[in-house]
């Protein structure tokens, strides 16, 4: 039941926006007891994103996760994530990931 958001600084292609989502749920396997069937993303392009006071070209992703993950297994698909975001050309100092993990989520009309 991942939710990844990912927001970005410029406009992105059709194409690019597959890429990622297909790229995200090729590699959430990666986290334990996770997979593409369960996985939702939302992308959000053209967000006006600041470093250090400036605009930037960059990207935030926020992961949200039900159940606690061991660190290294967030490590390694955070490392994905980052791979990703590199090759459609954002410089991996100008984003930025999160995760978040719940004990209960909701979904499918309950709450777990």
């Amino acid at each position: 039941m991942p939710y990844i958001e990912v927001n970005v600084s410029r406009s992105l292609s059709n194409d690019e926006k597959e890429q990622i989502k297909t790229n995200l749920g090729a590699k959430i396997s990666t986290l334990p007891n996770k997979s593409e069937a369960r996985l939702m993303v939302q992308i959000s392009d053209n967000c006006s994103l600041y470093f250090a006071g400036n605009e930037c070209e960059g990207a935030f992703i926020d992961v949200r996760l039900y159940g606690h993950i061991e660190l290294q297994y967030k490590k390694e698909y955070a490392e994905q994530i980052f791979d990703i975001m590199s090759d459609l050309g954002f410089k991996k100092e100008f984003v930025y990931l999160s995760y978040l993990e719940f004990e209960n989520w909701g979904t499918n009309g309950s709450l777990k």
